[in-house]
Formats: C-alpha cells, sequence, structure tokens
C-alpha cells in the first residue's frame, strides 16, 4: 500500500511500530489484503479477503512474558479503545482471538461477504447482538463466549453447525435463532462434562437456559431445547 503518513500511518501489522501526529487517528495494514483504522471508538476495517488469525493475549497472568514469538490482532493494546468494528463489505473472515477481551466493543457492522468467525474472535466482549449476514457458514467454538451482556442471537442461514462452548456463559441471553439447516452440537468431555453451544457443568447437567430459542420443528435445534428443556417458539 502506498504511504499515506497524515493523519496517521502505514504499516505492516505485527513488526513496524506507527506513530500519528493525532492519537484518535490510526491507519494500519492488516495485511496485504487489509488496512484498519481506529478512530473515535470505531475500528474499521477494509480491503478484500480473509482476516489472519491471531494468538490471544486476554487474561494472561503475565502478558508482556507471554506476547513473546507470537503475533497478536494489530489494535490489541488498544481494545479497550474499541466500541463499534465496521468490517467493509470485501471482508470474508474475522480471525481467530481478532477482539477477545475488547469490553467495551458493543456492535458490529458485518460484511455481506463474510463466511467465517473464527475461535474466540469475539470472546469477553460488550456485544448486546449478534445477527449475522446469511453468508456466514463457520463460526468456531468460543467465538462469542462469555459476552454477557448479549441479548439476541439471529444465525445465519448458511451455518452447517452451532459447535459446543459458542456462547458459553453469555447470562443475559434472551433470545436465540436457529434456522433449520443448522446442527446444534454437544460433546462429552473425559471427565464426564457436557458442552452445549450455551454452557456446561461439571455434573453434566445443563445450567444457563433462561431464554428462548426460535426454530422450526423436526430439526436439530428443536431436538435440542426439547432435549434440555428450553423454551422454544416455531418459526
Amino acid at each position: 500500500h502506498p504511504q499515506d503518513l497524515s493523519p496517521g500511518c502505514v504499516r505492516n501489522l505485527r513488526h513496524v511500530p506507527c506513530i500519528s501526529p493525532d492519537p484518535a487517528v490510526n491507519t494500519q495494514s492488516v495485511a496485504e489484503n487489509l488496512d484498519w483504522t481506529l478512530e473515535n471508538g470505531v475500528l474499521t476495517i477494509t480491503g478484500e479477503g480473509d482476516m489472519p488469525d491471531y494468538n490471544g493475549l486476554w487474561m494472561e497472568e503475565n502478558p508482556e512474558e507471554y506476547r513473546e514469538g507470537r503475533d497478536y490482532a494489530p489494535w490489541v493494546d488498544q481494545m479497550g479503545e474499541i466500541e463499534y468494528v465496521v468490517l467493509s463489505e470485501g471482508i470474508t473472515s474475522v480471525g481467530d482471538n481478532a477482539f477477545i477481551g475488547a469490553e467495551n466493543l458493543k456492535e458490529v457492522e458485518w460484511s455481506p461477504a463474510l463466511h467465517r468467525i473464527g475461535w474466540n474472535a469475539f470472546h469477553g466482549t460488550g456485544l448486546e447482538s449478534v445477527v449475522l449476514p446469511y453468508t456466514v457458514e463457520v463460526i468456531d467454538h468460543w467465538a462469542f463466549a462469555e459476552c454477557r451482556q448479549l441479548k439476541l442471537v439471529d444465525l445465519s442461514y448458511r451455518l452447517s453447525d452451532l459447535k459446543a462452548g459458542t456462547f458459553m456463559n453469555c447470562e443475559s441471553l434472551e433470545n436465540v435463532v436457529i434456522k433449520p439447516y443448522t446442527f446444534v452440537e454437544t460433546t462429552t468431555d473425559e471427565q464426564g462434562k457436557v458442552y452445549t453451544p450455551f454452557s456446561c457443568d461439571a455434573d453434566g447437567e445443563y445450567v444457563h437456559k433462561d431464554f428462548t430459542i426460535h426454530t422450526f420443528k423436526d430439526c436439530s435445534a428443536n431436538t435440542f431445547a426439547t432435549t434440555y428443556d428450553i423454551y422454544h417458539e416455531y418459526m
């Protein structure tokens, strides 16, 4: 990308520090195909293609020591400033750990070309609703775990499966819309702990179910809701 040092600067996402004359605006490169700016709490990602996957830094006891030799989202040191994310129409994926721990992030404007949301991508953020475009086919484990202010989830028609742990400990959930072709996954670990997309319990008993699943008859989500005694309504 051509360099533009006013009002921000363009850099490689991982290694070259950026010094901007205006601290409110920081224009940088995510990868060869993507750029990003952060201005007044709004993180805008532009370009075309997939976002890289990153390592997670959230909740590490010794974060500076842990960082050595690992790649993080280029905005990792500004996570607390992010309140709104814009994924422009050419963005096709959100990388692993991209926004993990961005507690002030309340809303995302999704790309209409988005097909994948990576591991822990929005883990521990302040999102209040997740309404995905129909193009999303993959949401990896823990992508929205511990989003404790999340109330509404509307999943895409193309989503193949809703993985265990995806919305783990989202304790404010009120309504979840699951389309007819999405398989709802449950798993059991070696200790007998049962994981669903929404919660787990060491004794194998489902915990959080104080929300409504909106779905269709004769589909996986209906079977899941019936099995775990979650209130559900047909669309």
